[in-house]
């Protein structure tokens, strides 16, 4: 039939709208025949529409419940439906009409998703009866005996694949987390060098190594692992956070082991959540040199006297961090000491900018980025920074002396420290998201 072959057609190109259009055709002009049903469940099913395809596939097996490819479609429209038990039993119909048919697989995929580890391998194990030769059957039966406990057999089956594939990297993995779970570390550890020798640029592996590394305390080694992975596949929060552990383990012997510009970056560019990690971040912070002495310096100083320090000499050098600069618009920082030196940092920089101190200082070009990433701050956490009597005559004068001018500048960038994002004119409001539109893409280069 011309419209069927159209069908097919249709369905083959993944067009499945018009498929669905011919089956319900054919289906119409022959009333009695459940192809067309099964086929309509099949497509309807590839559209996601599983209700629908449910319902054709449960009518086609009514009307001819021998046919294999109904029980089949019926399974395939369950699986996507997460009714791994309904999807189970279909294939069981369907291999009771054709024990050679090539569904031992799938069902044995079901049943292993439903926990059934044991009747998922025994069910694998028929299906390398059928394709005796199957490296990723004999991987599945594995890991199906590993899930089980079983773990003789699983060591079986990995051992033939390995005969035949020597540097099956999932194989050799999987072997190493059967060593670790029977206790033995170092075969563990030995299956892992394997397949790192193997292909190196492999994050879970290097992963699975720097956990046992920690666990017999080689910190040093599981850190540079970790980063490595994390070169490779920087988008992993469980890495990032074991990072800052190491780190922390490392510091009283190598106070800075590094780490925290890496993860930084990957915050700047939206790889990873930078509110998910602030906490690893601030404690990667606080292993580099100097900085927690300069914040705990920074709350205890009176605010003229840092205002002259930063017009003499600048930011502390501990503090002058290209890293930080880059942080401070991308999250809050819960950290109290950090909150309480920036707090007094803004109040500095605005005694400078309402003196008419700020722009001709010989600091100026190094405090431009930072003043620039503290007013992003302040617009994220405005509720941290509690303004004094002296800021508020401060600011006031700063706005007098501020007003009518056309462009932005360093002055205005501090009075921006100490207004909500809500309060800034539309004019304002577009030349500053322009400064920091240039801040960041500069920060990024």
């Amino acid at each position: 039939m011309a419209l069927w072959r159209e069908g097919d057609a249709h369905q083959a190109a993944g067009r499945l709208a018009d498929a669905e259009r011919c089956f319900r055709a054919v289906a119409e002009l022959t009333a009695n025949n459940p192809h067309p049903l099964d086929r309509l469940a099949q497509v309807l099913r590839d559209q996601g529409r599983l209700d629908e395809a449910a319902e054709f596939a449960a009518s086609a097996i009514a009307a001819e419940a021998g046919e294999l490819v109904f029980h089949n479609t019926a399974a395939t429209i369950a699986a996507a439906r997460g009714e791994d038990g309904l999807a189970a039993r279909c294939y069981r119909r369907a291999l009771l009409i054709n024990p050679s048919a090539g569904l031992w697989a799938p069902l044995a995929s079901v049943l292993y998703r439903g926990g059934e580890h044991e009747p998922a391998a025994r069910c694998y194990g028929q299906a390398l009866v059928l394709a005796p030769g199957d490296l990723s059957l004999m991987f599945d039966l594995g890991a199906s005996w590993q899930a089980a406990r079983r773990h003789d057999d699983a060591r079986v089956c990995y051992r033939n694949i390995l005969r035949r594939a020597p540097g099956h990297a999932p194989t050799l993995r999987n072997l190493a987390t059967l060593a670790a779970d029977d206790g033995d570390i170092e075969a563990a550890e030995t299956w892992l060098r394997k397949t790192l020798v193997l292909g190196p640029d492999q994050p879970a592996v290097l992963r699975q190594f720097s956990i046992h590394e920690i666990n017999r305390d080689a910190v040093a080694s599981a850190f540079r692992h970790r980063r490595q992975a994390l070169r490779l596949d920087p988008s992993d929060a469980e890495s990032w956070r074991a990072i800052a552990d190491a780190g922390r383990r490392l510091a009283p012997k190598q106070p800075d082991p590094g780490g925290l510009g890496d993860l930084v970056e990957a915050m700047a560019r939206g790889v990873v959540a930078a509110p998910q990690l602030i906490g690893p971040v601030v404690e990667l912070l606080h292993l580099q040199s100097g900085f927690q002495a300069a914040c705990r310096v920074l709350q205890g100083m009176a605010v003229p006297v840092l205002a002259d320090q930063l017009a003499e000499h600048g930011l502390p050098p501990a503090l002058d961090l290209p890293v930080f600069r880059t942080l401070l618009p991308l999250s809050l920082i819960p950290s109290p000491g950090i909150e309480a030196a920036l707090t007094g940092l803004r109040a500095a920089l605005l005694q400078l900018a309402a003196a008419g101190r700020l722009e001709g200082g010989r600091n100026r070009a190094a405090l431009g980025g930072f003043i620039l990433a503290l007013a992003e701050q302040c617009l994220l956490n405005e509720h941290v920074f509690v303004e004094t009597p002296e800021e508020v005559a401060a600011v006031a004068v700063l706005e007098a002396a501020l007003a009518g001018r056309a462009q932005w500048s360093l002055p205005a960038l501090v009075l921006a420290c100490y207004r909500l994002p809500g309060s800034l004119d539309p004019g304002e409001d577009e030349a500053f998201k322009a400064l920091e539109e240039r801040h960041v893409a500069a920060r990024l280069r």
